[in-house]
């Protein structure tokens, strides 16, 4: 979706309708801002809302989060960690930091003493998450051991810590892991199966299609785009490309990427509006 603070107008315009009494009336606890780090946004964005604020920073070197954030090469971490400090909470309010683990690159012992000692005499509370990697990354999950002695160095910190607890790694539908697919036209559903397995070293059976003429190709959701509206636009891309009418039981599979058990949505409506082009 982007980062909410290089949209950053709209995001407060949001906030303020929440928030308002004759709107929603969500509570300003109740809603975060997250970001990576827009060192410009954060001076102003304690001014604009009492909204709470969540940073991922996910090291506490430099050249470490650079290697993992590429926006650190603009604002770097010192500037980052200085834009904090100065940020104005409302009392008893705390920013939430995130910190990923990742194996080997930033969940040693030398690396968890580092990030306490960059948060010094920032109100803060940490929330840890062990990576969720997916085909073809270069990162992987940090070892169990790894994370619950990096979660221990925190709680002997004066920091509060939240570890976060993984659900849908079985099926490759955990926080990172999400994506959006479109089974169509062709070949090879069972690379996709076999790519599952081998990343969550289990080697599970599934139901093999028989029909040929289906396989897999990824497609991500654009912003702000739902299951229905990427089912539609593919429908009338492909329409476009073929020149002929949609058929009224063309049947989508939306893929949770790498998930074994696929979400069937049959498509009725050829004559909405997203076909009238």
């Amino acid at each position: 979706m982007g980062a909410p603070l290089l949209n950053y107008d709209n995001v407060i315009k949001a906030v303020r309708i929440l928030t308002d009494v004759d709107g929603p009336q969500f509570s300003k606890r109740r809603i975060t801002v997250s970001t990576c780090g827009i060192v410009p946004r954060l001076k102003r964005l304690s001014q604009d809302t009492e909204a709470a604020l969540a940073v991922s920073l996910n090291a506490a070197d430099n050249a470490v989060r650079q290697r993992i954030m590429p926006i650190t090469r603009k604002y770097p971490l010192t500037d980052l960690m200085e834009a904090l400090r100065a940020y104005q909470l409302p009392n008893r309010r705390r920013i939430t930091i995130e910190y990923v683990l990742i194996r080997g690159v930033n969940d040693s012992p030398k690396d968890v003493r580092e990030f306490i000692r960059i948060l010094h005499g920032l109100k803060a509370k940490v929330n840890l998450i062990p990576f969720n990697p997916w085909p073809g990354c270069e990162f992987q999950a940090p070892d169990q051991r790894a994370v619950l002695a990096f979660e221990e160095h925190l709680k002997n910190s004066p920091y509060t810590v939240m570890l976060r607890k993984e659900k849908g790694t079985d099926i490759l539908a955990a926080c990172g892991q999400l994506a959006g697919g479109v089974i169509h036209d062709g070949q090879g559903i069972d690379r996709f199966f076999a790519e599952s397995a081998k990343l969550s070293g289990k080697a599970e059976e599934h139901s093999s299609h028989t029909d040929p003429h289906i396989s897999v190709s990824y497609t991500h959701l654009r912003a702000h785009e739902t299951v229905l509206d990427l089912v539609c636009r593919l429908l009338l891309e492909k329409k476009k490309k073929t020149n002929t009418q949609t058929d009224k039981n063309t049947t989508i599979f939306f893929i949770n990427l790498h998930t074994y058990n696929l979400l069937q949505h049959t498509v009725h409506t050829p004559d909405s509006h997203y076909f009238q082009q």
